[in-house]
């Protein structure tokens, strides 16, 4: 029950009080398609329930929408090479407003081919068209990420090993742009430090993270790991119990640089080391960020 007391009088009603709209000693009661806004009731909504169909309550008015906040899709901005060779879809989730969809990242765009037993350029061949012929046993540091971003921040290059068949092997150990999360540190290697990312939540509240290349996510000994709210509503700094890759042990029986392969990289007790990094730009990438 409301009760209001105007000019002296006691009014009782059984209007709900987001309803009631009082300015000094007028008493009205809004519709269902108005709200109370400074003593006086004007058009708008308390929910998307108000709304015509395919319509949502944002900023308290009834706006077209193209999608549900938090929904999300699977998408793909390559040119060609979807699902062959290294090439995968990625997510994009609808934004808070309706009306915009956040940008496709953990996708795997086309790159340029390098000797690495995997279809890099995504056309279904392997190593085509160039020389892959070293020495095994030695080895050169190589990046397979946007070349804007070796070498920025979190980012950073890793080594390929020539193998028995003299050819190189994958880029191990290499650290490419990865999705933002709140840890302070420039986990997509754009120069900004957790921008674009809601870092409010709350106490108590976990969530997973991955801050390695998210191309060795769920591969081999690789795996996700959490993130914990803390007392002041902000995600603590860094993704605990997570494991990235690592150099690989050629006993253990594992893939450790989480390349897809378990003890594949050969090591020739005098190896030469080669001083010229090999850096392979891939197509742009948009903005990676965590849509809350």
């Amino acid at each position: 029950m409301l009760s209001l007391t105007i000019s002296g009088l006691l009014l009782t009603t059984t209007v709900a009080d987001e309803k009631a709209c009082v300015r000094e000693t007028e008493y009205e009661v809004c519709s269902k398609d108005e709200i109370c806004s400074y003593g006086q009731c004007v058009t708008g909504c308390r929910t998307t329930a108000q709304c015509p169909q395919g319509q949502g309550c944002l900023d308290n008015k009834c706006t077209t929408m193209i999608c549900s906040p938090g929904y999300s899709q699977s998408c793909y901005e390559g040119k060609t090479g979807k699902s062959v060779g290294i090439c995968r879809k990625g997510i994009q989730i609808c934004l808070s407003n309706g009306r915009t969809f956040s940008p496709c990242f953990n996708q795997v765009l086309p790159q340029q081919e390098i000797c690495d037993q995997q279809d890099n350029d995504c056309n279904g061949s392997i190593d085509e068209e160039i020389t892959c012929e070293c020495e095994p046993g030695t080895k050169r540091t190589c990046y397979t990420g946007p070349q804007n971003t070796h070498d920025v921040d979190e980012c950073r290059g890793g080594l390929q090993y020539c193998e028995k068949d003299y050819s190189w092997g994958k880029c191990a150990e290499q650290k490419r742009p990865s999705l933002e999360i709140c840890d302070q540190k420039d986990n997509d290697c754009d120069g900004q430090v957790d921008e674009d990312v809601n870092c409010e939540c709350k106490p108590g509240a976990i969530k997973s993270c991955y801050t390695h290349d998210p191309a060795t996510a769920g591969i081999g000994e690789c795996h996700d790991g959490k993130q914990v709210c803390q007392m002041d509503n902000t995600w603590f700094d860094g993704c605990f119990e997570e494991q990235g890759p690592v150099s690989e042990t050629m006993t253990d029986n594992k893939d450790n640089n989480c390349d897809g392969e378990i003890d594949n990289v050969f090591v020739d007790p005098n190896p030469q080391i080669l001083d010229t990094p090999v850096i392979i730009d891939s197509e742009p990438k948009p903005q990676l960020e965590i849509i809350e």
